[in-house]
């Protein structure tokens, strides 16, 4: 099978951070760039940075760029997102190159300064379509890892259930519709 080449743009982003996993192992090394001041870290397919792992969570954590420097927030994960071998609980500012954890992925954040100085912090917007984000791009070299492509292969998954309280509203307004019709004839 023919390696997977991605395009580089000719506006391409500078990296702001840099993961890598310390895990020993195949993936030892495998670096994640980030060029995004919002990325979204998780094992679904969805996150900026896929860690196809059973000790991660679909929507782990997110590191977030601000004005001061980079925060790492867990989102709820069911095995924990550590800083420094200590649990994560709210959002933790990352100084320096700290060990960062996600479930039992082992990794090192670095932070790139010159891209920190020269951009502003994460700024609010309306709402990003993340169906069609691309993954990012390890450093190094243009392939894809396998830990992406193969995420990529598997089917999207389902659209939320409607609660049933939309439903239970629905079953209302329909009842009272046709109430209204029939005392009003």
């Amino acid at each position: 099978m023919p390696a997977v080449v991605l395009e580089q743009s000719a506006e391409a982003r500078p990296v702001l951070a840099v993961l890598e996993i310390t895990n020993s192992g195949p993936r030892k090394g495998e670096r994640f760039e980030l060029d995004v001041p919002l990325a979204h870290v998780g094992r679904g397919a969805h996150n900026d940075v896929v860690l196809i792992e059973d000790s991660v969570s679909d929507s782990h954590a997110k590191l977030q760029r601000r004005e001061d420097g980079w925060y790492l927030v867990d989102v709820g994960s069911t095995n924990g997102t550590y800083v420094g071998g200590q649990r994560l609980t709210g959002e933790r500012r990352l100084d320096g190159t700290p060990d960062v954890r996600f479930g039992g992925v082992k990794m090192v954040f670095r932070a790139m300064d010159s891209a920190l100085a020269s951009h502003g912090g994460t700024r609010a917007i309306a709402g990003v379509d993340r169906s069609t984000a691309r993954p990012p791009r390890p450093s190094g070299t243009a392939r894809i890892p396998t830990s992406v492509t193969a995420a990529a292969s598997e089917e999207p998954p389902r659209g939320q259930a409607v609660p049933m309280w939309v439903w239970g509203i629905v079953v209302i307004a329909i009842g009272s519709a046709i109430a209204f019709f029939l005392l009003n004839r």
